[in-house]
């Protein structure tokens, strides 16, 4: 059951490290994966190609890619840089060699940037328009990490995280190590860094769970998650979640942070695969077979597999039967056979990376098993059907989609960096 909560702890961390102080990501909308009809045709478009010096580095987030170029010229000894955004049809609507930006990031259908003042040993955060135009200095002080629903999580010049409202002004201080915005019912996460130790606060600042767990998961536990570019927006927030305490306890709670199932000392044991928590069911062993159970401890998928490899990401998890990965859906009906040798998470446009025993090539899939490309490339799953394939000539940025018109990209300008 450790290695089934550091697993969780590991998620947290990497979402930490990408937003800053912001713990979890958050969207607004609720969304299902579609399985499309057998013999659903796909197109490949090539969307930026780099060559054998370049570096790239590329995001899907908020239903925008932003891909960044880092080219070393060595017969100048300058760093070249291309920075390029793209919306979810491939179509650029943001060139960032034209303010020469190396880093910026999109939220609430905005660019997010920021300069270095040196002087002054400050930083300066700015947000304008999806083409650029508009540019304005973010709220003086703060340094923007989140959004939702009318609200900015931010953090200030002393690092601490708070909440403030369209005005700039704080609804709650920032006086936090680490926190997430508020879930759908009015619970935000905080953290304690000296402590190490997380809580949960309401809309008044209210302690509401008790900053006495060194692993909390989220109420809302979707939006959480190493596959979060993956997910399609959703807005559920749950009942009950996962906890910690530095005695190695691990049982669920309800919001009122009653003890609900203790899991440590069931009769079940966690599962090695990746654990994402949606849907509200814990992936569990029980003698050499896997299943789901409800955060009371009742078992709503039979322990019948023999392993999973991760749960329920857009709403399909990923078990195996003998040596061989197939898909199933939340009341346990499969979808996809067990034919596969491995299986990657479906993205928002309902593919995924797999492989099979009787094909040396990486394979991009639908729900219904349709082949949509195939390559003896490498490939990674961006989300939003981008996905990056990797040769020894270079990378490339492609799109798979349904979409057979005519297609081409803008090639992104080339900048010299200061």
């Amino acid at each position: 059951m450790k290695k089934y909560i550091s697993i969780i702890f590991a998620v947290l961390i990497v979402i930490s490290i990408c937003c800053g102080c912001s713990l979890f990501g958050s969207d607004s909308n609720n969304g299902v994966l579609n399985i499309p009809g057998k013999g659903q045709k796909y197109y490949k478009r090539v969307v930026y190609k780099g060559d054998e010096n370049s570096s790239i580095t590329a995001k899907y987030q908020n239903n925008y890619l932003t891909v960044f170029d880092y080219i070393y010229d060595q017969s100048s000894s300058q760093s070249k840089n291309k920075s390029v955004l793209f919306d979810n049809k491939a179509k650029i609507c943001f060139d960032g060699a034209d303010d020469k930006l190396t880093n910026f990031y999109v939220n609430n259908d905005k660019i997010i940037t920021s300069d270095d003042d040196s002087d002054n040993d400050t930083v300066k955060y700015y947000i304008m328009d999806i083409n650029g135009s508009n540019k304005k200095e973010f709220f003086s002080g703060y340094n923007p990490l989140d959004y939702r629903d009318g609200f900015w999580l931010v953090s200030n010049n002393n690092q601490k995280c708070g909440i403030i409202n369209e005005n700039g002004e704080e609804v709650i201080p920032c006086k936090y190590d680490s926190m997430s915005l508020f879930d759908k019912k009015g619970y935000a996460i905080i953290y304690d860094s000296k402590e190490e130790k997380y809580g949960m606060i309401d809309k008044e600042n209210n302690v509401v769970i008790p900053i006495n767990y060194t692993y909390l998961v989220p109420f809302n536990a979707n939006v959480n998650g190493y596959y979060s570019h993956l997910y399609l927006p959703n807005d559920i927030t749950y009942d009950y979640t996962l906890v910690q305490t530095s005695g190695d306890e691990v049982y669920t709670i309800d919001r009122q942070g009653n003890k609900i199932f203790d899991v440590e000392n069931s009769d079940y044991k966690s599962s090695s695969g990746t654990t994402t928590l949606t849907q509200n069911l814990l992936p569990v062993e029980k003698n050499s077979l896997y299943g789901f159970i409800d955060m009371q401890g009742n078992e709503v998928i039979p322990l019948k597999y023999n392993n999973i490899k991760w749960d329920f990401v857009n709403e399909y998890a990923c078990v195996s039967i003998g040596g061989n990965y197939g898909i199933i859906n939340a009341k346990g009906e499969e979808i996809l056979p067990f034919e596969y040798s491995s299986i990657d998470p479906f993205d928002q446009n309902g593919l995924a990376v797999a492989n099979r025993e009787d094909s040396n090539n990486q394979l991009v899939i639908d729900l219904a098993g349709n082949i949509a490309y195939e390559t003896s490339n490498s490939i990674e799953a961006l989300g939003g059907g981008y996905f990056k394939e990797s040769s020894n000539s270079g990378t490339e940025i492609i799109q798979i989609t349904t979409d057979g018109g005519n297609y081409e990209t803008y090639l992104p300008k080339e900048f010299t960096k200061d």
